[in-house]
């Protein structure tokens, strides 16, 4: 048990590094989907972004301000959900955007934004 939790956090560690050495435009690319399940996500990391972009704008937020958000599958208590991370295009300490998508359900549902302006 332990040496699997050793080995999938080495595999997300290592998925993580290779996503910070690429370009933000490449993060949807599905080549390396970091995940803590032996078993293939439901969604695909594009329908994954494309309802979490959805889910943003009708909070109030404004794409445009926002890179290209990144995705991840499976990462820490929520096992079941793609974690989508949203930063500003402009440099803001502390400034993001989580937003949670089931991958059962399609669901979204975001944390609290931290440092993000919004239309209510």
């Amino acid at each position: 048990m332990i040496i699997w939790i050793a080995m999938a956090t080495v595999a997300i560690v290592g998925c993580a590094s290779d996503r910070a050495r690429k370009s933000v435009s490449k993060v949807s690319e599905p080549d390396c989907v970091p995940s803590l399940r032996t078993e293939a996500p439901r969604l695909r990391v594009e329908e994954v972004i494309r309802i979490a972009k959805t889910f943003v704008q009708g909070q109030g937020y404004r794409l445009e301000e926002l890179e290209e958000p990144q995705a991840y599958f499976g990462l820490g208590s929520h096992l079941l959900e793609w974690t989508v991370v949203f930063l500003p295009k402009v440099p803001t300490p502390d400034a993001h955007l989580l937003v949670w998508v089931s991958d059962q359900t399609g669901a979204a549902r975001m944390a609290i934004p931290t440092g993000l302006e919004h239309d209510p």
